[in-house]
This record gives C-alpha cells, sequence and structure tokens, in this order.
C-alpha cells in the first residue's frame, strides 16, 4: 500500500529527473498501491493538470530551479517575455518563492519584478518538461 507522504516523495524524484535533469522518468502503479484517497487525489491531479500543485516547498522549488541552471539561459538572453509563447504571469501576481537569485538576472530594487517574472517562467519550463519526460503506468486488475 502506497501512503500519500511516500507518492508525494516519489513524485518530488520525478519532479527533479524529468524537470531538473531533463531525463525520461516512468511511474507503475498498481491498483493495491491506490488505496487512499490523498494518493488518487493526487495521482488526479497529476493527470488533470499534468502536475501537483504545492507539492513543493518554496524552499524545494527554490533548490530545484538552482539545480536547472539550463532552463535559466535563454531566459536571461531573451527575456521571460519571449518564452512559454509568452505565458509568463502578469506583472502583480505573486510567484512561488521570491527568495532565490536567479543566475546573471537583475538584483536592484527596481528590477525585481522581472526577476520574479524570470523565477516564474522558469518554473513553467520546468513544468513543461515534467509533462514531456513522466509517463505514468496505471496497472489496474480487471477483478474487483
Amino acid at each position: 500500500k502506497l501512503s500519500a507522504q511516500d507518492f508525494r516523495a516519489l513524485l518530488k524524484n520525478a519532479y527533479r529527473i524529468c524537470g531538473v535533469k531533463d531525463q525520461n522518468c516512468m511511474i507503475n502503479l498498481v491498483d493495491d498501491e491506490l488505496q487512499e484517497d490523498a494518493v488518487l487525489d493526487l495521482l488526479s491531479s497529476l493527470v488533470d493538470l499534468s502536475h501537483v500543485p504545492q507539492l513543493c516547498s518554496s524552499e524545494e522549488a527554490d533548490n530545484m530551479l538552482r539545480e536547472a541552471r539550463d532552463l535559466w539561459e535563454d531566459l536571461i538572453a531573451r527575456g521571460p517575455e519571449q518564452t512559454l509563447g509568452g505565458q509568463a504571469r502578469p506583472a502583480g501576481q505573486p510567484g512561488r518563492a521570491n527568495r532565490i537569485t536567479i543566475p546573471g538576472a537583475p538584483t536592484d530594487p527596481p528590477q525585481q519584478e522581472q526577476q520574479l517574472l524570470l523565477k516564474h517562467t522558469a518554473w513553467q519550463r520546468l513544468l513543461q518538461r515534467l509533462r514531456n519526460r513522466l509517463h505514468v503506468v496505471l496497472c489496474i486488475s480487471p477483478r474487483a
């Protein structure tokens, strides 16, 4: 039986493999593991949204973004508005976490909004990698 805490840890590892390392990952679940409602809720979010909102704490997300330096390269060179088809966060909305310093990004107060926009866009790119590289296989017996 898979607990919600164990499944969350498994998903965080998948975030690192797919989003940070940009490698393929497969999660294989059998029906015996899907007994807890909380696990089913997490799985439902993953299937519906292609990620699990609020899975990572701010610190965990910051660490993943620090590890995924390649996500920043063209963001800094081209700017966040020209990436992800212009799907960057509108100004004034809070970002996930605003305590990290983006390599090469501006740090003076007038440009902090640009830094938050860069970080938000990098997180969206990490989630896009997750969508592209994570595969979930459900093995369910036809017997009740």
